[in-house]
């Protein structure tokens, strides 16, 4: 069950969210954060923290929803793991940097991030195309390595979810 808090953080990413459109051109952005959420009960989250950041994880990134704003409607719990979340490209963090600072970060902010790679590691497949596909392929096996050394440890369910996605999508995509 939602509580008013995550319903909250819901409703304010269907706002940030809206008329965006993920990688496939055609899946509205939302259904991402929403399959991220859903993931993580999957395993047994319930934290309302963890849940409004799953909801919000996205926004500063690929909104124009500055972390401030986060802050002041959700408090700095939810955003701080919706920072640790966000690749700073004001800073041109490079994907390195970034799967540094993941790997580095808290258990909250690393169980994110792995609810979102399994979603973008299931979802690839519908983009429509193959040499796309194979681009955002290569680039999440890298992150998937790096992300390999804390995965089990912060929850093996998801581990092993991703591990099977990644096999799957490597078959379906001939690489």
């Amino acid at each position: 069950m939602k509580t008013n808090y995550e319903q909250k953080a819901k409703l304010f990413a269907y706002k940030a969210h809206d008329g965006v459109l993920r990688k496939d051109g055609v899946t509205p952005y939302i259904e991402h954060p929403k399959a991220v959420v859903g993931i993580l009960r999957s395993v047994g989250i319930q934290d309302d923290v963890i849940l409004s950041a799953a909801w919000l994880h996205d926004v500063v990134e690929d909104c124009d929803v500055s972390l401030e704003t986060v802050r002041k409607e959700f408090g700095d719990s939810v955003a701080n793991l919706v920072d640790g979340m966000t690749q700073r490209n004001d800073k041109n963090e490079s994907d390195e940097e970034y799967h540094n600072r993941i790997i580095s970060n808290n258990n909250d902010v690393r169980t994110i991030k792995l609810a979102d790679v399994l979603h973008n590691m299931r979802s690839i497949t519908s983009i429509p195309k193959k040499e796309c596909r194979v681009k955002v392929y290569n680039s999440m096996r890298n992150s998937w390595t790096d992300y390999k050394v804390f995965a089990h440890e912060v929850c093996s369910d998801l581990s092993e979810m991703i591990e099977e996605a990644y096999q799957k999508a490597s078959k379906q995509l001939e690489v």
